[in-house]
């Protein structure tokens, strides 16, 4: 009937995709999900040529993250080469990878 998502502490339950259906408001169940990693991205990604840079707190505010799955997400973003950081631990931010800025 409930759904398991995510580990340990930062585990989440959503009731089965089949009693949404059964209620008949099949969308509810997409809703309650959240979004996927590849959404996820986009919004960060997109937040960034908006406004120039992010950080950690504002991913977590804007994509409904834990500190940590902000900070996993930003990583990912930075280790595939679309985003690069500036500055170390809590003066950290993170702006586009145009390819003209250099480390």
């Amino acid at each position: 009937m409930a759904q398991a998502h995510g580990t340990a502490r930062g585990r989440t339950y959503t009731l089965a995709a089949g009693l949404y259906r059964a209620d008949g408001d099949k969308a509810a169940y997409t809703r309650q999900m959240g979004f996927s990693g590849l959404q996820q991205e986009q919004m960060v990604l997109s937040y960034v040529q908006q406004h120039g840079s992010v950080r950690r707190a504002e991913v977590a505010e804007l994509c409904r993250l834990t500190s940590l799955q902000a900070k996993n997400l930003l990583k990912r973003l930075r280790e595939s080469g679309q985003l690069l950081q500036r500055g170390e631990r809590r003066t950290a931010y993170y702006v586009p990878n145009d390819g003209t800025t250099s480390l």
